[in-house]
Order: C-alpha cells, then sequence, then structure tokens
C-alpha cells in the first residue's frame, strides 16, 4: 500500500511538474494556456465572405499552430485531468506560481511519508 501511495505522489509531483513547464509565465494559468494555444476561430469576416461564397463548398479555418503548440495543448488537458482525478479539483484557476508551491507541498509530504515509512519498518 505504501508503495502504490508513493507511485501515485510521484505521478502527481511528475504531473505538476510537466504542467508548470508548459505555462509560460508565472501568473499564467492552464485555462490562460489552452486559450493561447487553441486552435484559431473564424472570424466574423470569415464567416461573411463563406455566406456571400455561393459554390457549396465547405470552407475550413487552416490551423496554424505547429505541432509543438498541439502536443502542449493535449499535454495541458491530460495533466489537468489526471491532477483532478488526484483531488486538485482547481487546476485550471492556479497560476503556475501556485502550482510550483503544489509541487513543493507534494514534495515535503513525499519526504515525511518516506521518514515515517522508513521509521515504521525499523
Amino acid at each position: 500500500a505504501a508503495a502504490e501511495a508513493a507511485h501515485v505522489e510521484t505521478d502527481v509531483k511528475s504531473t505538476l511538474t510537466e504542467l508548470i513547464r508548459i505555462l509560460e509565465h508565472d501568473d499564467e494559468m492552464p485555462v490562460q494556456a489552452l486559450k493561447r494555444l487553441a486552435a484559431p476561430k473564424i472570424s466574423a469576416a470569415q464567416r461573411a465572405a463563406m455566406r456571400r461564397d455561393k459554390s457549396g463548398k465547405k470552407k475550413e479555418v487552416e490551423d496554424t499552430r505547429t505541432d509543438e503548440q498541439k502536443a502542449q495543448f493535449v499535454a495541458i488537458t491530460d495533466c489537468a485531468d489526471r491532477l483532478v482525478s488526484e483531488n486538485i479539483t482547481d487546476v485550471y484557476q492556479m497560476t503556475r506560481d501556485q502550482l510550483e508551491e503544489k509541487l513543493d507541498q507534494q514534495i515535503q509530504l513525499d519526504a515525511v511519508t518516506s521518514a515515517f515509512t522508513t521509521q515504521g519498518a525499523a
């Protein structure tokens, strides 16, 4: 059971670390990063042009994001989902600074748990 708990905590730490790495500045939140990395939206001018186009062909907006931006978008979503499943439910609204604090707390918790487990085994 202790090994399983350590695995979960390690997963939380690596997930927090991955998410922190993607955020660009100290006060950026995952929800803001998702907006920054999202696929382009159709503008009002593009919608008007599509209505004027009588060819019947459906025009699509070109996705100009790089592969790295697409991968970061997916990674943020995956990380946030894993953290929500670990009861860090406000992850989307936490700044990078707050996520770093959460990571520090997790590291301290690991140290205490490890020391307690080592003492209990002795």
